[in-house]
């Protein structure tokens, strides 16, 4: 069997990644403490789940946005208080980022399902 092996340039190991018509930034600066991301904040999508962080919040579903949980991830690192009584103004602006961040992920997509975007 012949096998391939490619490089593989690695964010944080001295190499800056700059890939053509891929939307994106590193997140080497927010998980090692050293800086904050230089955005307005990011978002994930799996299946039903759905999260937007940005700054100390992470808004998170995991009913496909059917109902939120907000965190401060700066204090409750484990996620174990919910704070969307609390902070109602934070989570419905968060919300908002995560829907403008996904339809401008899904715009191009034609596989992606009216119910998606």
């Amino acid at each position: 069997m012949l096998r391939l092996r490619t490089p593989r340039p690695r964010n944080g190991a001295g190499v800056d990644l700059e890939i053509e018509g891929l939307d994106g930034a590193s997140l080497v600066a927010r998980f090692s403490g050293t800086a904050p991301p230089p955005w307005g904040g990011y978002g994930f999508r799996s299946k039903r789940k759905r999260a937007f962080v940005r700054g100390r919040w992470k808004a998170h579903s995991t009913d496909a946005g059917e109902t939120w949980a907000l965190y401060d991830i700066e204090t409750d690192p484990g996620e174990a208080t919910d704070r969307a009584g609390e902070e109602a103004t934070t989570l419905a602006e968060l919300v908002r980022a995560f829907e403008s961040w996904q339809d401008d992920v899904l715009k191009d997509r034609e596989d992606a399902p009216e119910a998606s975007r």
